[in-house]
């Protein structure tokens, strides 16, 4: 822990310094504002509020929240005799507002805003940009939090952080950060992994378990061979993480299977490998969703260092992810990183304001964060105006039809009788001529209650084999490649469960009779 001086006057451009690492910038290129962490949907539903107490300056002193888009600050009101005080001169406020994501995520906007709210408490920890050190206040009770800070029934407090002016040297925000910061989280990236780097990316997890026990599990799921600089060589595989002696334990050899779902498929499949968090136990689920993001920020600013990129995904396929990673239904993947050696062209490729704006592809990638994979649109079309008819609604039946040439180009048919099966299942319910076994759902017409019919015909389909297929299966694996897998493994349970009561009926008849 840094110590600190809460008698040295804070100035405003050190507080400024401080949030600054929570700016968003707007650059060509990219439709929203961009911070230096990621949030699910570009929503970044976690605010920051801070109090300044008298130590600051009287000037100063009292409640502000941080607009992130002006870099201001906002007054909300004076200090009083009643509020959460502390001896400390600055106090820092995660606020989550929850009106923000949950008309479009629903159940998980607690999830995206504590995963959220951990990569902001990482770049706070590290102190990168200010002298000003903070430390998070744990088993607090802030009760009139909301009337100070004026907050509404739709806030949720998540972090406090407080301190002062930090004695001990601090470490400025590299160059090579803020050059980052311009640009989106990494997509691309070669094949040149060095198992070292890897290793010195795990590092910061081993540091990390050394000052505080961890409440996630860590494993890596290696995409291709990995060799280190004396030429030890890690197999393609899944593999859990050993926090105490930084060592990656095989979990299982060799896989092509995609944990990712949507667009991160195909930043998946061309990555190095990915990183997972795994919460074994729903008790500690608030704490493993804080820590998932704050490792998460963790690795990704010593990757930079390394040459090695992240892309935080969220839009998991847990059925795979459970298979590979040899877990039980119990056990949930929280947060995950692709991750690979940076490609040298998307390290050259910053947004500026010569970057060329492809709107349809900006439009795709938002919508994408910003919506459940079952409601992402499977085209876009770009119009002049949008037809209208006589009463000023939408003409919809003047609306041209999409392009699906480079859909139809990506077909691959059926490859067994269950996969055959679902396509049949597809036209009739989509009323569609071709299908394959890689076609999204939902782009190709699903909705919700569509998906409802799916699981039905399913039932019915397979009503021989007692195979049942949940609606929230369909809507995390929309692809007929994937549910003609879970079919079949159920099946396959579904005749071992039978073989074995066979067997044990066979073996009582023949106890009863005496031939046993």
């Amino acid at each position: 822990m840094r110590s600190v001086d809460i008698t040295a006057v804070i100035s405003v451009e050190e507080i400024g310094r401080l949030l600054q690492i929570f700016y968003r910038k707007t650059l060509s290129g990219l439709p929203f504002p961009k911070a230096f962490y990621p949030s699910g949907g570009t929503l970044y539903p976690v605010q920051v509020y801070l109090r300044l107490s008298e130590l600051v300056g009287s000037d100063l002193s009292g409640y502000y929240y941080y607009n992130p888009l002006e870099h201001q600050l906002v007054r909300l009101g004076d200090l009083t005799q009643n509020d959460c005080s502390s001896l400390m001169p600055v106090q820092l406020f995660l606020v989550a507002d929850f009106a923000v994501v949950e008309p479009l995520y629903g159940d998980l906007s607690n999830t995206l805003c504590q995963a959220e709210a951990g990569y902001m408490a990482q770049l706070i920890e590290s102190s990168l940009a200010s002298s000003i050190t903070l430390t998070r206040v744990k088993n607090n009770n802030f009760s009139n939090i909301h009337d100070v800070l004026k907050l509404n029934k739709s806030h949720c407090l998540l972090q406090v952080y407080e301190g002062g002016i930090c004695t001990d040297s601090v470490v400025q925000l590299p160059d090579l950060m803020l050059t980052h910061a311009n640009r989106k989280s990494y997509r691309a990236y070669e094949n040149l992994l060095v198992l070292d780097d890897l290793y010195k990316c795990l590092s910061a997890l081993q540091h990390r378990a050394s000052i505080e026990p961890l409440y996630c599990s860590y494993y890596v799921y290696l995409r291709h061979d990995c060799t280190s600089l004396a030429g030890k060589v890690l197999k393609a595989g899944a593999y859990s993480y050993d926090a105490k002696n930084n060592l990656l334990v095989l979990v299982g050899i060799g896989s092509n299977d995609l944990i990712s779902l949507g667009e991160n498929a195909l930043i998946e499949a061309g990555s190095g490998f990915v990183i997972l968090m795994v919460n074994h136990c729903e008790a500690n689920i608030t704490n493993a969703l804080f820590e998932s993001g704050f490792n998460g920020q963790l690795l990704s600013n010593i990757g930079l260092t390394l040459g090695v990129g992240f892309c935080a995904i969220g839009n998991l396929n847990q059925h795979v992810a459970r298979k590979l990673l040899q877990l039980s239904e119990e056990d949930v993947v929280v947060h995950a990183l692709i991750g690979g050696k940076i490609n040298s062209q998307q390290m050259e490729t910053v947004c500026t304001e010569k970057s060329p704006i492809n709107i349809e592809k900006l439009l795709g990638d938002y919508v994408k964060e910003a919506l459940p994979e079952y409601m992402v649109p499977g085209f876009y079309v770009l119009l002049d105006e949008i037809p209208l008819t006589s009463n000023g609604k939408v003409d919809r039946k003047a609306l041209p039809e999409p392009d699906i040439s480079a859909l139809e180009a990506m077909y691959v048919e059926p490859r067994t009788e269950i996969e055959q099966i679902l396509c049949n299942v597809w036209r009739k319910l989509l009323n569609v001529e071709t299908v394959g076994v890689y076609d999204h759902f939902f782009k190709l017409g699903g909705n919700s209650l569509l998906a409802i019919r799916l699981a039905s015909e399913i039932r019915e389909q397979f009503i021989k084999d007692d195979v049942e297929v949940s609606l929230r299966f369909i809507f995390e694996n929309p692809f007929i490649a994937a549910l003609a897998e879970f079919i079949a493994m159920k099946i396959k349970e579904q005749k071992l469960k039978k073989n074995e009561s066979e067997l044990v009926a066979t073996a009582k008849v023949e106890l009863e009779e005496g031939t046993l």
